[in-house]
């Protein structure tokens, strides 16, 4: 029977694995609790997010080689570090003693990834992408992430009101913007290609799980 302590592959992993790995990283959810998309919390496989854990995990694997964290278990525990809000020299400190052949750095990136469902690098040279990733290089992730959401969007004095048919499904036909899926939160309601296209985080029920 697969467990948290396999490796990252997720497709062999049950759909009740699967929501020990959720509720690891976002905390239980209520039994009775029913998302919007119609489903229980009982009931949820989070197949949606787990595509998002499986390609975050190829990408890193294909980028950085060998990995500290081998199996789910070591991923949560990195977790289970950042949400006790330590910082990551702290955490890079904990990992070499366990490890010290392998680099700490892209495991806590991933993790901190698979969390908050937010872009990280802790090397600012591999920041140059399509996406917005958050630079995390030293103290806790709290104050890496408040860092970067920081900065006062720019405002106008004219008020614009849009009615009901301003919808995500006829967003382009009104105003000419195709929309891109993204995983990335940071990148939600950019626009991108010469503002011709809107990504659009699609990640609802991962939202409505941060929900207390």
């Amino acid at each position: 029977m697969a467990s948290t302590n396999d490796r990252f592959a997720i497709k062999s992993q049950t759909d009740a694995i699967k929501r020990q790995i959720a509720e690891s990283l976002w905390g239980p959810q209520p039994i009775v609790k029913r998302f919007s998309n119609g489903e229980r919390s009982r009931e949820l496989n989070f197949d949606a997010y787990f595509r998002f854990y499986d390609s975050s995990y190829a990408r890193f694997h294909n980028r950085q080689g060998t990995m500290w964290a081998q199996t789910c278990q070591q991923n949560l525990w990195i977790v289970e570090q950042i949400r006790n809000n330590r910082t990551r020299e702290n955490i890079r400190d904990m990992m070499a003693r366990g490890n010290p052949a392998c680099s700490p750095d892209s495991s806590i990136d991933l993790a901190a990834q698979l969390l908050l469902m937010l872009k990280f690098d802790a090397n600012p040279l591999n920041a140059i992408s399509g996406t917005t990733k958050i630079m995390w290089t030293h103290g806790t992730v709290k104050s890496s992430i408040d860092k970067h959401f920081s900065h006062e969007p720019e405002t106008t004095e004219a008020c614009v009101f849009l009615d009901q048919d301003f919808t995500g499904h006829n967003i382009e036909q009104i105003a000419g913007i195709k929309i891109v899926w993204t995983d990335n939160l940071a990148d939600h309601l950019r626009l991108v290609e010469r503002d011709t296209k809107v990504a659009i985080f699609h990640h609802v029920t991962f939202l409505e799980c941060q929900e207390k």
